[in-house]
């Protein structure tokens, strides 16, 4: 088996790991554990835009994005709140 697919195979593992581990604690106060994160192209999926457009959205700073390496994470209540908004 090649590296590339072990890898693959388990990257959405590592990156609930990843969170787990780096985003337990956020501001001081702990973050509750069923809290959902989206990627970029989860976010791309979700809003149906095209990726260029998520990320100029998520590097927009019109709500908080998390960055754990180069992976961008956006929690989705955050998303939805953004969104409610502009639908006022």
């Amino acid at each position: 088996m090649r590296g590339g697919h072990l890898l693959s195979g388990n990257f959405t593992f590592v990156i609930k790991s990843v969170i787990t581990a780096h985003l337990a604690w956020e501001g001081g106060e702990l973050m509750s554990a069923g809290e959902a994160f989206l990627r970029v192209r989860d976010v791309q999926a979700y809003l149906s835009i095209s990726k260029s457009s998520a990320y100029e959205l998520c590097n927009g700073r019109l709500f908080p994005v998390r960055r754990i390496g180069k992976v961008l994470l956006v929690k989705k209540a955050d998303l939805d709140a953004y969104l409610d908004k502009c639908m006022a």
